[in-house]
């Protein structure tokens, strides 16, 4: 029998992609691990009978968001690890970009785990900024707004920020740039910026921030 698990395992090549997350039991039937290395497995075969026996009709989407945690926690390490080797004293805040999957359960999945190192969103269209708008994020977390952006797009932005989000638009063109200070001075004046001078002093503050080897910037 081990000869005959070892030759499925060959033919799926499946340490090839596996990662530690897939295997071939006892049985010969796919197994899935919650982490790289857990002995605890779920047997999909068994899984999909038990789903049949309960008239559950095929085809069927099995997640395990417990993959989705395990590589977040990974990259939080492997970032952290790398952050004490090289001495560096700012922050990692990484995003994820929506679009690679747009699934709300995958979104979430992801966001459940994430919160816990300040992990957020990444957004290249109105769509994702509204699905982005509505999800819970860690309050420090960022919300990056890439794509093409008209004026709807960036006032949609700062509605973010009205909603406790820490918005970051990446500036790709000029002409975006001129946009998105116009739409900042239309804001109400008590909560935005009192003119263009006040914006500018601003600007000028965060270049000297990114300017600085090490100094953590934080949106104002």
């Amino acid at each position: 029998m081990k000869s005959a698990i070892s030759e499925i395992a060959q033919t799926y090549g499946i340490e090839n992609w596996g990662a530690g997350y897939f295997s071939i039991n006892s049985r010969g039937h796919l197994a899935v691990h919650p982490s790289e290395g857990d002995p605890r497995s779920v047997d999909v075969k068994q899984l999909v009978d038990d789903l049949i026996a309960r008239k559950v009709k095929l085809p069927v989407l099995l997640r395990f968001p417990q993959l989705l945690a395990s590589q977040v926690r990974k990259l939080n390490q492997a970032f952290r690890a790398a952050m004490r080797e090289f001495e560096y004293s700012g922050e990692h805040l990484a995003v994820f970009p929506m679009k690679v999957n747009q699934r709300r359960q995958v979104i979430e999945a992801y966001l459940e785990e994430a919160t816990k190192y300040n992990y957020g969103l990444e957004v290249g269209s109105k769509a994702e900024l509204f699905a982005a708008i509505a999800l819970d994020q860690a309050p420090d977390s960022l919300l990056v707004c890439n794509g093409f952006k008209d004026d709807s797009f960036i006032d949609l932005a700062f509605v973010g920020t009205q909603a406790g989000k820490r918005v970051v638009i990446v500036v790709e063109k000029l002409n975006e740039l001129n946009r998105i200070i116009e739409k900042a001075l239309e804001k109400n004046r008590k909560l935005r910026y009192q003119t263009a001078s006040d914006l500018g002093a601003d600007l000028r503050r965060l270049k000297r921030d990114l300017d600085t080897p090490g100094r953590a910037v934080r949106a104002p």
